[in-house]
């Protein structure tokens, strides 16, 4: 069956794991995705976590179902063949500061007179313009700027990393929307152009949606830290072996919650009639269902809330998950046999498609494996074009 977007070739000169992670989307979804490393192999092929043969283990994520070839993109001969390669791509993602775009011959503007329709995906710390723009950054960078460290963690605590890499994916996934959509234009219109995402940007528009710079601006206010859960009656309770989030959102699930834990007469305590008053009053509720979780394991509370049609979710790590049935059924990881270290579950991309399904076809290449199969299949070179340029340091 054909990907959604077979026929797409993408030229990936991105690094670390916003823009990876955007050409891995698009890979899983049927592009051609040449990703372009260094001769020797890119810088973030040195990060660890490293699998068994030495290979980063984000590799095995974010670069399945690419090609890889090297090149010296300074060298004027590894140029020459960059502009070759682009007049047969339809996207080109990077996350090169402006320094080295206008170094390279990289901006936008440059691109697009060598390929006029090209679609250019530019992923930044910051974005291209405003008083930021020439700063570094990564992702705990974004995080901290954005304001999600000074709201995590507990109150009296420093501010909080987020472990997970939020800023990174999301800005992984707003640029492989932006590209899909500039390819619906081009379509539509026959016109490329430049789609601009940045780790600062996804932060912001994550942390301040729905309503937080609003409700700070017209109420002065700002969310609570901590586990508790905004406007409404949520928050994490203690079992026997771990522990357990439980919310209700509506007067129906509060009488519910209320039957569940054995005590219906709070459904109608004037004081916990609405969400508003159970969020500011919660510390009459915390005793209950304190009490209710304590002697029960997590999937014991877990299932008996459920039964009862109040949503609960246990606080599980990640190993919880490898054999999850859940996880299984839905494919969320996938196992692929890596030579030299057998199966390693590679994380599938959560988008279903009932015509078009994503699949990962092959694990990610070594660094230039693919140059034969590129240089030669795509650009015509000779295997003794090849080797003199090997020979030569461009690939």
């Amino acid at each position: 069956m054909k990907g959604i977007l077979e026929g797409i070739r993408v030229l990936d000169l991105s690094r670390y794991l916003a823009g990876p992670f955007c050409c891995g989307i698009l890979a899983d979804m049927g592009a051609e995705v040449i990703r372009i490393e260094e001769v020797g192999g890119s810088v973030d092929r040195k990060l660890a976590p490293f699998a068994p043969d030495g290979v980063p283990i984000r590799h095995y994520m974010v670069n399945r179902n690419k090609q890889v070839i090297t090149l010296d993109m300074q060298h004027p001969k590894g140029r020459e063949l960059f502009h070759r390669l682009l007049k047969k791509a339809d996207i080109f993602v990077d996350n090169l500061s402006p320094r080295a775009k206008e170094k390279l011959g990289l901006t936008y503007e440059a691109l697009s007179k060598i390929k006029p329709d090209i679609i250019v995906v530019s992923i930044s710390a910051f974005g291209s313009y405003g008083p930021y723009s020439e700063r570094l950054g990564f992702e705990p960078i974004a995080q901290a700027e954005s304001g999600h460290m000074a709201h995590n963690g507990f109150p009296g605590d420093p501010p909080s990393r987020g472990a997970v890499a939020w800023c990174d994916l999301g800005t992984g996934l707003h640029s492989a929307l932006g590209a899909v959509s500039a390819l619906f234009h081009r379509y539509r219109t026959g016109q490329g152009q430049m789609v601009e995402t940045s780790l600062f940007d996804t932060a912001v528009s994550i942390m301040t949606f729905p309503n937080a710079a609003a409700r700070w601006k017209l109420l002065g206010t700002t969310a609570d830290r901590g586990n508790v859960t905004e406007n409404y009656f949520g928050d994490i309770f203690k079992t026997t072996d771990g522990w357990v989030y439980i919310i209700v959102i509506s007067d129906q699930m509060w009488k519910r919650l209320a039957q569940v834990i054995g005590h219906p007469e709070l459904a109608d305590d004037p004081r916990l009639l609405t969400d508003w008053d159970r969020y500011v009053n919660r510390d009459l509720i915390y005793p209950y269902v304190t009490e209710w979780a304590q002697d029960k394991t997590m999937d014991e509370a877990s299932r008996i809330m459920e039964e009862g049609r109040v949503p609960c979710g246990r606080t599980r790590d990640t190993k919880d998950l490898v054999d999850d049935a859940h996880v299984k059924a839905r494919e969320l990881l996938v196992d692929m046999d890596v030579p030299g270290v057998g199966p390693v579950p590679h994380t599938a991309v959560a988008l279903k498609f009932s015509e078009t399904p994503l699949k990962i076809r092959h694990i990610a290449p070594k660094a230039g494996e693919n140059n034969e199969s590129v240089y030669c299949g795509l650009l015509d070179l000779s295997p003794d074009d090849l080797s003199q340029l090997a020979a030569e340091g461009v690939i």
